[in-house]
């Protein structure tokens, strides 16, 4: 499992509408942010919503921004996306944020694989095997 799909995982519970994309109110979609920063995890966009009390859902594509031309995690990526998102709360927008996926760079180790070659040693508590 990637670093991006354990915050998406955790971000998930708090999403405000099931419908398959995880929308955050501000405050929540800061600290997936910070969060992501923290990990290391990449930004590609955030997507703005207006939520209606009928239940509907209303994308604001005026309020949503595109960071996926950078394509690797920079302080500037986090910093704006912080700065995009304190700023539009104000309209009571709600945020769904997209996180990089699938770079290798991205998985979070297990303890228990097998060794890899840049490794050059066993896991713990395992032993190595013969090929």
């Amino acid at each position: 499992m990637t670093r991006s799909e354990i915050i998406d995982l955790e971000y998930r519970e708090r999403t405000l509408r099931p419908y398959g994309i995880t929308i955050l109110t501000p405050s929540d979609a800061l600290s997936m942010i910070r969060r992501a920063e923290r990990d290391g995890v990449g930004i590609l966009g955030i997507d703005a919503f207006f939520l209606h009390p009928d239940g509907g859902t209303q994308p604001s594509m005026e309020h949503s921004c595109d960071y996926s031309a950078d394509g690797h995690p920079s302080d500037s990526v986090w910093r704006d996306a912080i700065s995009f998102v304190e700023k539009n709360a104000q309209l009571g927008l709600k945020f769904e944020i997209v996180l990089t996926r699938g770079a290798d760079s991205d998985k979070v180790p297990n303890q228990l694989s097998e060794p890899t070659l840049a490794s050059g040693t066993a896991p713990a508590k395992q032993e190595p095997r013969l090929r």
